[in-house]
């Protein structure tokens, strides 16, 4: 019970994180466009290099 707990605790907490990330997202592109973007590119430079970078993710060896 109580992990199931923690479990959506953890789901509603990201859920709120990613909600008001994107709330800020939207009103910096309001406010400076050049920033938003610059923001917006290097969140997606970020992710590609985790994505291609072969020991990022690791397979567990038994």
């Amino acid at each position: 019970m109580k992990d199931t707990l923690l479990a959506i605790s953890a789901y509603i907490l990201s859920a709120v994180f990613s909600l008001s990330f994107f709330f800020f997202l939207f009103k910096l592109l309001q406010f400076n466009a050049l920033l938003g973007f610059a923001l917006l590119s290097f969140l997606i430079l970020i992710a590609i290099l985790l994505i291609t970078d072969p020991d990022f993710i690791q397979e567990v060896e038994e």
